[in-house]
C-alpha cells in the first residue's frame, strides 16, 4: 500500500520554517540598514568594540539578497539557491563570534578605566562610556555573555536548519510506503540510502540501497529482499 505524499512528513514543517527564516533575514536587513544609516550602536549585536561594532550591520544588510535567494530557492526546491542562503547564515554565525570575542576583550581589559583615559576623549565610545561612567562593567559582561549565548545559539539553530533541509531538497522528492504496523523509523529517512525517487532512473542505486539498507532497519523486520 502506497501513502499518496508529495513530500517527507519531516520536510513539510521544515519547508515552512525556512521560507519564515528567509523571511525574518529579509526583515532584519532593513533594521541593519537603519543602524548603519544612523549610527547607532543600541540597533546592533554589541558595539563596545569600534572596529567591529557595524560588521554584524553590515552583512546583515547583504540578508535582504541572501533571503530572497532563500525564499525562492525553498519555494522552487532549488538546491544551490538554498545553499547560497546557507552560506550568508555560515558567515553570519562567523561574524558574530568575531564581533563576541573583539567586544570581550575590550569590556574586560578597557571598562573600569575607560572613563579616565585619555583615548575615551579622542576615540569617544558612547556604549562603552555610558558603562563606564555608571560603574556597571561586570554586570553589562555577565548580560552580555548571556545574550550572546541566546543570540548565537538561535542563528546556530537557524543554520542547523538550513543545512538539514538542504540534505533533504537535494534527494528526489520521496514517494514513501506505508507498511502497516511499522513504527515510524521505520520509515525515516535515511541519507546514506537517499530517497526511493532515485531507483526509477538508470544508475546503480539499486545496488547501493540493498548494501546500506540494514542501516535502516535488519531483514527479520521486512523479510526476505525481491
Amino acid at each position: 500500500m502506497q501513502k499518496p505524499i508529495g513530500t517527507c512528513c519531516l520536510c513539510v514543517p521544515m519547508h515552512i520554517g525556512m521560507q519564515c527564516l528567509c523571511v525574518y533575514n529579509i526583515l532584519y536587513s532593513f533594521v541593519c540598514m537603519v543602524a548603519l544609516a544612523t549610527q547607532d550602536p543600541r540597533l546592533l549585536n554589541g558595539g563596545y568594540n569600534r572596529y567591529t561594532a557595524f560588521w554584524s550591520g553590515a552583512w546583515g544588510t547583504f540578508g535582504f539578497i541572501a533571503g530572497g535567494i532563500g525564499l525562492v530557492g525553498v519555494t522552487d526546491h532549488r538546491v544551490n539557491w538554498v545553499k547560497t542562503y546557507n552560506y550568508y547564515q555560515y558567515v553570519k554565525c562567523l561574524i558574530a563570534v568575531m564581533i563576541f570575542v573583539m567586544d570581550m576583550y575590550v569590556l574586560v581589559n578597557y571598562c573600569e578605566s575607560w572613563i579616565s583615559r585619555v583615548e575615551s576623549q579622542v576615540n569617544y565610545n558612547p556604549a562603552l562610556e555610558r558603562v563606564s561612567m555608571n560603574n556597571l562593567c561586570q554586570y553589562t559582561r555577565l548580560a552580555y555573555i548571556t545574550g550572546f549565548i541566546i543570540d548565537f545559539g538561535l542563528n546556530a539553530y537557524y543554520t542547523y536548519i538550513g543545512y538539514i533541509y538542504c540534505e533533504r531538497i537535494s534527494h528526489l522528492p520521496p514517494h514513501m510506503i506505508w507498511f502497516t504496523g511499522k513504527s515510524a523509523a521505520f520509515e525515516g529517512f535515511n541519507p546514506g540510502v537517499g530517497e526511493p525517487g532515485k531507483l526509477l532512473f538508470r544508475n546503480t542505486a539499486a545496488v547501493k540501497v540493498e548494501e546500506k539498507r540494514h542501516e535502516i532497519v535488519s531483514k527479520s523486520m521486512y523479510g526476505a529482499v525481491v
